[in-house]
């Protein structure tokens, strides 16, 4: 393989080797959502035999569960970061004028946008005043 520092020279200066770096990074995040279910179903370990004369029977196997739960986090993580479209938490808002057309603006001078901030942050004091 080669060394990490080769691999982002290819980056920078070879389009074609960025491309595909790109396509493999996807099918990382597949790969991890997939092994992220896998996990989840697998139960083996969760429980655990106890043969003690005061306690036997059967018993949740705590730290089985949290390392399950931390390696399908750390593949939720890190398929959201190199998909973040896909499997990331973030969501696009997107804002339109009247008619889904544009948003109409109004162009202020100096002076009146300083009197209308003004006048916001008077209101945001009134309103802490009161609280």
């Amino acid at each position: 393989m080669p060394g990490q520092t080769t691999i982002y020279r290819w980056l920078l200066n070879d389009e074609e080797f960025r491309k595909q770096y790109v396509q493999a990074r996807a099918l990382q995040a597949e790969s991890l959502f997939d092994e992220s279910l896998e996990i989840a179903d697998d139960a083996r370990n969760d429980w655990m035999e106890r043969r003690g004369e005061e306690d036997a029977g059967w018993v949740a196997n705590g730290e089985h569960i949290q390392r399950s739960r931390l390696r399908i986090d750390t593949r939720k993580w890190m398929a959201a970061r190199l998909d973040p479209k896909k499997y990331g938490d973030k969501q696009a808002v997107e804002l339109t004028g009247k008619d889904g057309g544009a948003i109409e603006t109004k162009e202020l001078s100096p002076d009146k946008a300083m009197e209308k901030a003004a006048r916001s942050i008077a209101l945001l004091f009134a309103k802490a005043v009161k609280a």
